[in-house]
């Protein structure tokens, strides 16, 4: 236990302190936290001792290091302006779709603390992307302290922490556990750089976890909740419906429409901007970037598109063959992985949906990806790799990201990891 202390100390204790440097400490200690996350990941899987932990011991541990991460400032991103932004927005024009941050750049009316905000905004001229969900939570944020990102980091804290006991109470075991405790990357995108995705993971894996008679209906609201701050996790509807039924996928209808109604009759919503984002967009894409070579952009995105339906197709046949033996926990973590995997657009935090399940079903391949995705930050916004474009990364790292990928892969296939029924709350 006491490398594992050690490890995630000291990869902690970097990152904060890099935060307070330039560009090339900030990406150097991601690297090196990574690595480090890596080894300590390594010996986790290799120490079956680890099991008999407690709770809180892992618990204690999570807090302190996450006590730590709070004196870091946001290093490698930007995205913090723009929740701090809509939260602004938010509470100013009860709506943050109203108009892109353009618009607003010769308002004398914007106070001097968001006028600064705005020149640091990333893309001004598209409207926001982030769900109604995740504007809620850059509301409290912005309720706690106006334009400071630190409230958006102390709720993720508490976001992560009720996330850690969630999965305890789920019959996670100790070793998988501590994994997501002293994860460098949740540690680093959920509280240092201020990311919410984890609230969504937190959500969709509360939709599964709970129990008693009106199960259904607060499954199908949790995940309700959780599409309506990513879109994306609409994928894991399916396993609801064969958990919950039509009461479930109703609730989450009902849920869904009461998040996003209120928008479009005021101003709109993030639609327009995801649509803009499915089309155009590209970062970091790992398949995708075989199908964009091969087929085009157009026709790459389609056959994306259809390896999606397919592997997810035979997720929900496989566990709807389960029956009564089906455990509580779906297979959330292949489902939101395939999405991934063929996605133009791959961001590091994107993991944070998918991470809680890895934890109750754990696997090489998923934890593999925490310690490479950021990887992506060697890209030509945070280093001269002589690129046209700034978000473009050294062919190199792609190809690392993949092959490390697959051979985690494969060895999960040759070896799985021995998993058990979780209980449900």
């Amino acid at each position: 236990m006491r490398i594992v202390v050690a490890g995630a100390t000291l990869s902690t204790a970097t990152m904060v302190y890099a935060s307070y440097l330039g560009t090339t400490a900030q990406l150097a200690s991601v690297m090196l936290a990574s690595l480090l996350g890596g080894l300590v990941a390594v010996h986790v899987f290799r120490s079956p001792r680890l099991d008999q932990l407690g709770v809180w011991p892992i618990f204690g541990l999570a807090l302190g290091l996450h006590l730590l991460a709070l004196a870091g400032k946001p290093i490698l991103e930007d995205d913090y302006y723009r929740y701090m932004w809509d939260a602004f927005r938010f509470a100013t024009d009860g709506t943050p779709y109203r108009a892109a941050p353009a618009a607003y750049f010769t308002d004398a009316t914007v106070p001097p603390v968001f006028q600064e905000i705005l020149n640091f905004i990333n893309y001004p001229e598209i409207p926001t992307i982030y769900g109604p969900v995740l504007q809620l939570l850059f509301l409290a944020g912005y309720a706690i302290a106006p334009g400071n990102v630190a409230p958006l980091q102390l709720l993720n804290v508490g976001i992560t922490l009720s996330t850690l006991i969630l999965l305890a109470r789920c019959g996670a075991k100790p070793r998988w556990l501590l994994l997501y405790a002293i994860s460098p990357l949740v540690l680093k995108e959920a509280v240092i750089t201020a990311h919410p995705d984890a609230l969504t993971g937190f959500l969709a894996l509360g939709a599964f976890a709970v129990g008693g008679p009106l199960s259904a209906w607060i499954a199908g609201s949790l995940l309700g909740l959780a599409v309506a701050s990513k879109v994306s996790v609409a994928i894991l509807l399916p396993f609801l419906w064969f958990r919950g039924g039509i009461r479930a996928i109703a609730a989450a209808v009902i849920t869904l429409s009461a998040c996003y109604l209120p928008f479009y009759w005021l101003a709109g919503s993030d639609m327009p901007t995801l649509s803009q984002f499915a089309q155009n967009w590209r970062f970091n894409p790992l398949f995708y970037a075989a199908l964009d070579w091969l087929a085009g952009s157009t026709a790459g995105r389609l056959i994306a598109a259809a390896a999606i339906v397919a592997i997810a197709t035979t997720l929900y046949w496989r566990d709807a063959r389960a029956g009564h033996n089906r455990p509580g926990i779906p297979p959330a973590d292949y489902a939101l992985g395939t999405v991934l995997l063929f996605s133009p657009v791959v961001n590091p935090w994107y993991l944070l949906w998918l991470l809680p399940f890895a934890v109750l079903r754990p696997s090489r391949t998923a934890w593999t990806a925490t310690f490479l995705l950021p990887l992506s930050y060697w890209n030509g916004t945070n280093w001269n790799i002589g690129s046209a474009h700034e978000f473009d990364m050294p062919m190199v790292v792609t190809l690392v990201e993949l092959t490390a990928l697959a051979i985690a892969a494969w060895y999960d296939h040759a070896r799985p990891i021995p998993s058990r029924q979780h209980i449900i709350l």
